[in-house]
């Protein structure tokens, strides 16, 4: 059995998608705090912050069920403009912690 490097095995545009995924991921949470800062009073809109994306999967921390609830109220809303931004559907769910 021959031995390979793994950087061999793989194709050269690995790193460039892990990369690409990286700004989308950057860009779907400035565009979810964007959304909220539009919608809400700075009570809301301070108290919740998009810090994963990954899969599809928006995370959100918020400080209280009580933001979670404001912020479900109008996640489709604001994932609607998500998507004119970017020009297609990135974000399938969003998890609220």
């Amino acid at each position: 059995m021959s031995w390979q490097r793994v950087n061999q095995l793989l194709p050269t545009q690995a790193g460039e998608l892990s990369r690409r995924a990286q700004i989308s991921g950057a860009s779907v949470c400035r565009l979810w705090d964007e959304g909220v800062q539009k919608l809400f009073l700075a009570r809301t809109a301070n108290n919740q912050e998009a810090i994963n994306f990954r899969d599809g999967v928006l995370t959100v921390a918020v400080a209280s069920p009580m933001v979670a609830g404001e912020l479900k109220a109008h996640e489709a809303r604001i994932i609607r403009s998500i998507d004119r931004v970017l020009g297609q559907p990135p974000v399938t769910a969003v998890r609220y912690r």
